[in-house]
Order: C-alpha cells, then sequence, then structure tokens
C-alpha cells in the first residue's frame, strides 16, 4: 500500500453543524450530540476518499425533540443511514442512527513518507435556523472505538 509506512491522526469527527439549528423554543434550550467511530477503512489515495461506520445522535431533555433526517454530510461521496430510532425515556428525547460515509479527502503527501493526515466528516443542520436552540457536543461520549487498527498506520 502506497501509505504503508505514514502516520495517520485522527479527529474523531468534526461536527459542524451551520448556522441552521432552530426550533420554536427558547434560546435557551440545548440538543446535544453525538458520534461513536466503530470503523475506519478503505483509505484511498487514488479516489480521494475515506469510508467510516458511525453512531449518530441527539439528545434534549427539554420538549424539544431533534429528527436526524434533517442533517446533510456536506464532504461525503454517499451516505448510508440504518436503524433509525426516535426514543422519549422519562424527560429525554433521544435520535439514534447508523451511519456508513465515504468521505472526500485530500491526501497531503508533501512530506511522504512523515506526512500526517486528519479526516473529517462534515455533518450539518438543512433546514432550521440556529436562533431557537444551541448545539452542543457530547463530548463524554463521543468516541473512536480501541478496536480500530490500521495496518502500517499510526
Amino acid at each position: 500500500m502506497y501509505f504503508k509506512w505514514r502516520k495517520l491522526y485522527l479527529i474523531a469527527v468534526l461536527l459542524a453543524f451551520s448556522s441552521q439549528i432552530g426550533f420554536s423554543q427558547s434560546s435557551n434550550d440545548t440538543c446535544k450530540v453525538g458520534v461513536f467511530i466503530s470503523s475506519l477503512y478503505d483509505l484511498d489515495y487514488l479516489h480521494q476518499s475515506f469510508t467510516v461506520d458511525y453512531w449518530l445522535w441527539t439528545l434534549s431533555d427539554t420538549a424539544l425533540h431533534h429528527s436526524l433526517s434533517s442533517l446533510e454530510f456536506p464532504n461525503a461521496k454517499s451516505v448510508t443511514i440504518l436503524h433509525p430510532d426516535n426514543e422519549r425515556r422519562n424527560s429525554l428525547s433521544w435520535s439514534t442512527e447508523q451511519c456508513r460515509s465515504t468521505v472526500i479527502h485530500q491526501w497531503n503527501t508533501l512530506n511522504f513518507p512523515f506526512d500526517a493526515q486528519t479526516l473529517h466528516v462534515v455533518i450539518e443542520e438543512a433546514d432550521k435556523t440556529s436562533d431557537k436552540l444551541s448545539l452542543a457536543v457530547d463530548s463524554e461520549n463521543t468516541k473512536l472505538s480501541n478496536w480500530i487498527a490500521l495496518d502500517g498506520w499510526t
């Protein structure tokens, strides 16, 4: 493999929720957003892409409910959504879905074989405004799986 000796540094996910989040509540309401990356593979220099499997969720403790169906993935060549679910438990609204994305990535090989790559999965809210709701990263639960291992990559 062309990249066998290169180092790969991962930034788990860049949640770039655009200024398009909003609901009919006050601006004090907050919805947590999290991601768990379960697999990373098909690092493809020739086709300028990589593939990632992950769980995506929103969590809110108010009457708000955010459906993940309005999300877009602007830097993805393709996205497959599996197992979408919406639940209300006690006072919490929780939406989850499993995703597989093939993501566009411009590999910077100027310092080969000592270059570092930062991979981004960009996720945006498509049809709501930000004047009513704040989004916060669920940093406590957003993680990379300990099982991710790429031969020849650090």
